[in-house]
């Protein structure tokens, strides 16, 4: 199931995790997403948002790095992507997130 999002690259294995992860909004902060990959990136955001913020990832994993931690300097890069990109409001996001 594609999610549309930038992915991981595996290279011993030569392919792409599929892994839903907050880094993946990284490249709109940077400025190297197209609009379309922005917008496509948007749509995943919900599977994220959680009421305290964004989460790492949606995978119960009992890591640090996955559900239902969440690191501010991660949302804060996220966001502001989102913000450069023109998303300041979301159609899949609650206000709350998109104007943090």
């Amino acid at each position: 199931m594609p999610t549309r999002a930038f992915l991981r690259l595996q290279p011993r294995q030569e392919r792409a995790l599929e892994y839903i992860y907050i880094t993946a909004y990284y490249p709109l902060w940077a400025g190297a997403a197209t609009k379309e990959q922005a917008a496509a990136l948007v749509k995943n955001l919900s599977k994220l948002e959680q009421p305290g913020g964004l989460v790492m990832s949606p995978y119960e994993t009992e890591g640090q790095w996955d559900f239902p931690y969440a690191w501010a300097p991660t949302q804060i890069i996220a966001l502001e992507g989102l913000r450069k990109y023109g998303f300041n409001t979301a159609p899949t996001a609650s206000p709350t997130i998109l104007s943090a």
